[in-house]
């Protein structure tokens, strides 16, 4: 399994939020892997969450990206009519307006994230 840690002293959100968009990130890797994945419907809300939690967190969204499509294979790009790492860049243009209370559905995937994390088997984040 991947394990992604974040350093709680690297991240870029109150104290307060870092385990909720830990769990925002395990939740979108819970519809990934045990739901029904990157799918048309879900793609963009996947994205625009994954963007906004890695980069609150400290991660560079891009390598989460690529460890989703090339490592952990949870996301085929030859299922979207767009190209993933595309729809990443869309979203980071917004880096100085990203807000969970209206950029991202925080409390579907905080609550599946939360549920489901020891579920996983493929990659999940921990906050150390």
């Amino acid at each position: 399994m991947k394990v992604i840690k974040v350093a709680r002293d690297e991240t870029l959100c109150d104290e307060d939020m870092i385990d909720g968009y830990a769990n925002v990130l395990n939740g979108i890797f819970c519809e990934l892997e045990l739901g029904d994945g990157y799918t048309q419907g879900m793609r963009n809300s996947i994205i625009v969450d994954m963007v906004v939690s890695s980069y609150m967190l400290g991660l560079d969204p891009y390598d989460i990206l690529n460890e989703l499509i090339n490592g952990v294979q949870l996301i085929n790009p030859k299922n979207d009519d767009e190209r993933p790492i595309d729809r990443v860049g869309k979203v980071m243009n917004y880096t100085e307006r990203f807000d969970c209370d209206w950029m991202i559905d925080f409390n579907y995937y905080d609550v599946t994230g939360v549920r489901h994390v020891n579920d996983l088997r493929k990659i999940k984040v921990e906050v150390a």
